[in-house]
């Protein structure tokens, strides 16, 4: 599509690789060991915040027996470079704060994947459902 047709659209995502100095970091780190030249989406950073908050779970359970460990993941709050403050709710969704970006214009993009910039903050309470209206057998047990 490109920055010409798409420029202006607004939508709503997890993660972006400029949010803040961490997620910069994580990003320039990432893109060095992809060769360069790239930036990570939003779906590699969920894979590394998955992976990163299990192995804490494990590491505080001293197992990974899942009895043990989805507990404590479920326990314990989410907090690195690309979630502040997020969740796994009894229904195994995980509640984060969601940005809120616009499509750059050609001229306001730096480079290869500068294609959008945060232009809100939606908190996760705004976001997601609430439990009382879950049709989840998890939660309406």
């Amino acid at each position: 599509m490109g920055l010409d047709l798409a420029q202006g659209i607004t939508f709503v995502m997890p993660f972006h690789p400029d949010m803040n100095d961490a997620a910069r970091a994580w990003s320039k780190r990432w893109s060095e060991r992809m060769g360069g030249g790239k930036l990570p989406s939003w779906s590699h950073a969920a894979d590394y915040e998955g992976t990163l908050h299990y192995l804490r779970a494990v590491q505080k359970a001293g197992t990974d027996d899942a009895s043990k460990v989805i507990p404590l993941m479920k326990q314990m709050p989410i907090d690195i470079f690309s979630v502040e403050n997020g969740q796994i709710r009894e229904d195994h969704q995980l509640t984060r704060p969601m940005f809120l970006t616009r499509v750059k214009s050609k001229a306001q993009s730096k480079g290869p994947g500068d294609y959008y910039e945060i232009i809100g903050k939606v908190p996760a309470k705004d976001v997601y459902s609430p439990l009382s209206a879950s049709a989840c057998g998890m939660v309406k047990k």
